[in-house]
């Protein structure tokens, strides 16, 4: 076997899902594949490490006055892959001139949520309005969720749940009920018949005839340049910042999470359990993602905005003292010797000029008075203090400062 050709594996962006698996399968609640080998773990391990580099690769930010461009560095849609409850966002953090933060677009933290009627606390973005967030959601038509229930389908079968309260939002008879040509976004994978939206941004080179035929055209279909029939769509995007009055300076992160709480949830609640085999998989992923980290975000490219503030300084000196640290002790702005409170010090009497200048002597100051001759014999040295000494010989020449 050759072992000089390279490898290609199906890494993705999937960080997370190793870390479920594994958890899953150590309480033996893996519904296929269980009883993992040491080899098979460490090779998920690997595999989510080059997950986690392949993100830093797929994409670049750059801030070009008050806008940012994020660009697909990828051969496929950015974000690509199974849709459902990956997405990607812009996280943007504004300071002002104190460092102090003032506002936060795109805010990942935590989120109070009821679940089976208890408090909990879960991690996810906390409004997606507040900034740019690329994914794909699908959706159920209402003629298609017309033509399930003639199917038999359930009339109450979930469509959508509440991501704060778990209260269904809507059922198949809702979506049925709608006005015709609507539809209703759902987690529905296998059901959903609409892509409702999809904002990831194109690769270089995808031309509109060609995603048209094969059903992967944005949506809505004028974004990315709006090449239209025979054009070529940007791979990049172009989002205007708004900075927030009083802000001087702002941090901007791409982030991605494979897994939101929105489809675990949904997962969850929409499980009811008729299917014996898969009865409780809702269940145990979610019990799997909460006790993994749920999902926590990456961050793919980062860029900065305006002029960050100056450092906060904190005396640790009422003068300075430490004149050899590269601090400013205390606070004045000058550091070691160029502050006035080191004049004294030995450290600073010293300017490594090669001349032995007036308070510079061989104690303090070798590299400018050690060996310093003046034409006397070898090995004889003016030590620059202005006395005669038995090292500089008859003191006639190294008796000053030269």
């Amino acid at each position: 076997m050759r072992a000089d050709l390279p490898l290609h594996d199906l890494t993705g962006g999937s960080y997370w899902m190793p870390e479920a698996i594994q958890y899953l399968d150590n309480l033996g609640l893996l519904m296929l594949g269980g009883g993992l080998t040491a080899e098979e773990t460490a090779a998920m391990n690997d595999g989510a490490l080059r997950s986690r580099h392949n993100l830093t690769r797929a994409a670049s930010l750059t801030v070009e006055g008050n806008s940012v461009r994020v660009v697909n560095l990828t051969g496929h849609k950015l974000i690509s892959g199974y849709p459902e409850g990956r997405r990607m966002w812009l996280n943007v953090r504004w300071y002002d001139d104190t460092g102090t933060l003032v506002a936060e677009d795109g805010a990942y933290g935590d989120l109070q949520v009821v679940l089976d009627g208890v408090p909990t606390t879960v991690r996810t973005l906390l409004d997606p309005s507040s900034t740019r967030v690329y994914e794909a959601h699908g959706a159920i038509s209402q003629e298609w969720a017309s033509q399930l229930l003639d199917l038999g389908y359930p009339l109450d079968m979930p469509v959508a749940f509440d991501r704060m309260t778990g209260a269904l939002i809507a059922s198949l008879i809702d979506v049925a009920a709608q006005p015709l040509g609507t539809s209703h976004d759902s987690f529905h994978f296998v059901l959903n018949n609409v892509v409702e939206s999809d904002t990831r941004i194109p690769p270089y080179g995808m031309r509109f005839d060609e995603a048209q035929k094969r059903n992967a055209l944005p949506v809505p279909a004028d974004q990315y340049g709006n090449p239209g029939p025979g054009g070529i769509y940007d791979y990049f995007d172009l989002v205007d910042l708004s900075p927030p009055v009083g802000a001087t300076y702002a941090e901007i992160d791409l982030r991605y999470q494979p897994t939101s709480w929105e489809y675990i949830q949904f997962l969850y609640l929409a499980n009811n359990g008729t299917v014996g085999f898969l009865a409780f998989t809702g269940a145990d992923l979610l019990e799997a993602w909460q006790a993994t980290g749920m999902a926590e975000p990456e961050v793919m490219a980062s860029a900065t905005w305006g002029s960050p503030p100056a450092p906060v300084c904190t005396p640790t000196e009422p003068n300075e003292v430490s004149c050899d640290d590269g601090l400013d002790n205390d606070c004045d702005e000058l550091i070691d010797c160029s502050d006035t409170d080191c004049d004294t010090a030995a450290v600073c009497l010293c300017n490594n000029d090669g001349v032995c200048d007036a308070g510079e002597d061989c104690e303090v100051c070798q590299s400018d008075c050690a060996s310093v001759t003046s034409g006397r014999p070898s090995g004889r040295y003016c030590c620059g203090n202005g006395v005669a000494e038995s090292q500089e010989g008859d003191g006639t020449v190294c008796d000053g400062n030269y």
